[in-house]
């Protein structure tokens, strides 16, 4: 009998493994990734199907973008120079991570 299993994800564990694919990529000795959790949930259940889902993440992109916009509406108002969003902003994942993942 194969029994369908629906995992969970939160948001902040999903975007720690993008995250730490981002760092590290297919290199081991990074942090956990989201391949090593499935790995361990597989080892848990061997004989299930699993699904895996992650509520959130368009909430969390929004949320993203309007940090970015605040920030660039403050940089405008302040007469600073404005500066185009660059990945080098840490711990933001985009959409684009979220598929290489």
């Amino acid at each position: 009998m194969e029994e369908d299993v629906l995992v969970l994800l939160p948001v902040a564990d999903f975007v720690n493994f993008v995250q730490n694919y981002k760092k590290c990529g297919s290199e081991l000795g990074g942090g956990p990734t989201l391949t090593n959790h499935v790995q361990t949930v597989k080892q848990h259940l061997p004989n299930s199907i699993l699904s895996f889902v992650v509520i959130g993440m368009e909430k969390y992109f929004r949320d993203q973008k309007t940090k970015v916009q605040r920030k660039h509406r403050a940089a405008v108002l302040s007469s600073e120079r404005v500066t185009p969003c660059t990945d080098s902003d840490q711990g933001s994942v985009h959409r684009l991570d979220v598929e290489e993942v």
